[in-house]
């Protein structure tokens, strides 16, 4: 089990990673101005997904379920860990 918990943790971070990607170029699609607020300032990144929703949502869905892998593969460690 410990084994499919580093697993599920690696794919998970991939995921993130890769959705954390796809929200950047979803934002310097929607213009220049965008992509460097949403790289450069924190606040930005829940704002546009927020005003471009229908742009934003598949890599921010992507990134949710990355980390759902992750804690997934978390618990699956400490899980197997205690037994």
């Amino acid at each position: 089990m410990v084994v499919l918990g580093y697993v599920l943790t690696v794919i998970g971070i991939i995921t993130t990673v890769v959705g954390g990607i796809r929200f950047l170029i979803a934002a310097f699609e929607e213009g220049v101005w965008w992509g460097l607020g949403v790289l450069f300032f924190g606040i930005m990144t829940p704002i546009f997904l927020i005003v471009r929703f229908r742009e934003a949502w598949p890599s921010t869905r992507t990134s949710l379920i990355g980390i759902a892998l992750v804690a997934a593969g978390t618990f699956l460690r400490m899980w197997a860990g205690a037994a």
